[in-house]
């Protein structure tokens, strides 16, 4: 008599990967960027330049188009309450500087960095900053880490 006991685990290991490989096929259609008029590709990009006061942010922060920060993470030390920390970016933006944010945080808990430079930069008069550029480093140690997070 044969022992039958690895091939159920076996089966269910090819069950869970063919379901993977299926939703792995359902899903990358959703991010293929295809022709078309409703082709993300076709969109343009965003042009923040007329956003010239806080009115007009805080407009599109109600639309949706943009999110209120703290330039300086407030995760990180950076003053919650103080208007020059305050800006506006895309909800995109808001994804990509909040997993920075992430790994910032646990670089600063491990003693990897232990400074931190937020320089801004912008187009024209617009207060939407085009990019944020993150720099962080350790007064005593040889490393860097730099991200730039692109708004528009």
């Amino acid at each position: 008599m044969a022992d039958h006991g690895p091939e159920p685990a076996r089966q269910r290991v090819t069950r869970r990967t063919l379901l993977r490989a299926t939703a792995l096929l359902l899903l990358v259609p959703m991010f293929e960027r295809t022709a078309g008029p409703a082709a993300a590709q076709d969109l343009p990009p965003p042009d923040f330049s007329g956003v010239t006061s806080k009115a007009a942010a805080r407009k599109l922060v109600r639309a949706g188009r943009l999110v209120e920060i703290s330039l300086f993470p407030v995760e990180l030390g950076g003053p919650e309450d103080e208007p020059m920390n305050r800006s506006y970016i895309t909800p995109e933006a808001a994804i990509a500087r909040d997993l920075a944010i992430g790994t910032l945080v646990r670089f600063f808990e491990d003693g990897v960095i232990d400074e931190l430079q937020v320089v801004p930069e912008y187009k024209g008069a617009s207060i939407v900053p085009s990019s944020i550029a993150m720099n962080a480093t350790h007064s005593e140690q040889d490393g860097h880490f730099n991200t730039v997070i692109d708004v528009w």
